[in-house]
């Protein structure tokens, strides 16, 4: 079995976005995300940066007060998250299945 660790690597951010009368800081607007797959002891990963794209939909969260699935939830649902985890499963049975010769 595998096991999935996803991360922000980090975020590129706008430092003021005025909508109205309304100024928002710290507004992302690139996400570099990593998932890392383990099993037993092969590891591969998988990284990426992805723009996204700021709405004023009324639940603007500080950049301090966001979380690894809140963030990846702006760019990525369930299927597109497992895409990416099957590719990291193509990556560890290619790696298992690589033999040396000599």
């Amino acid at each position: 079995m595998i096991n999935y660790t996803w991360t922000i690597e980090d975020v590129i951010v706008t430092p003021s976005v005025t909508i109205g009368e309304e100024t928002f800081t710290d507004v992302i607007h690139t996400i570099r995300w990593k998932c890392v797959g383990t099993e037993g002891s092969y590891t591969e990963s998988e990284e990426q940066s992805w723009p996204v794209k700021f709405n004023n939909s009324g639940t603007f969260i500080p950049l301090d007060s966001l979380d690894v699935d809140t963030v990846l939830s702006w760019i990525m649902n369930a299927d597109v998250r497992n895409n990416q985890e099957r590719k990291i499963i193509d990556y560890i049975e290619k790696k298992k299945n690589t033999k040396n010769i000599g």
